[in-house]
């Protein structure tokens, strides 16, 4: 007798369904901003506490020279610096007045505010 083969789905795919689930597709005005597309101002980010949450766009106006591991983020509203170490990503090849999208935590670099990216794109 041929037994058959029995298709179990990768861990990631039942948490992805759940938090769909959970989660749901609607955005609610002033909620956190997460993977959804809640986007707020650098001037907003400003204000925030330290392991908030965030998501933003702007353009990539000065990035580090050796590693490309930082740059800095401008939109209408002011500038910021974003470190990318986490997303083992580099901005080196990637050209001055760039638009990106950045999704991350707000920090602190000393005394000024800073945003720990777990993604980007660019």
């Amino acid at each position: 007798m041929k037994q058959r083969a029995v298709y179990q789905a990768p861990a990631w795919a039942l948490a992805c369904a759940l938090s769909v689930f959970w989660g749901g597709c609607s955005t609610k005005q002033g909620a956190t901003p997460d993977n959804r597309g809640d986007f707020v101002s650098l001037a907003a980010v400003q204000k925030m506490k330290p392991a908030t949450p965030v998501a933003v766009r702007g353009t990539m106006i000065k990035k580090c020279p050796v590693a490309g591991c930082w740059f800095i983020l401008s939109d209408d509203t002011g500038t910021i610096k974003v470190d990318l170490k986490a997303t083992k990503q580099t901005v080196v090849s990637i050209s001055l007045n760039t638009q990106a999208t950045i999704r991350g935590t707000v920090a602190l670099d000393g005394s000024h505010k800073m945003i720990r990216a777990v993604s980007a794109a660019f």
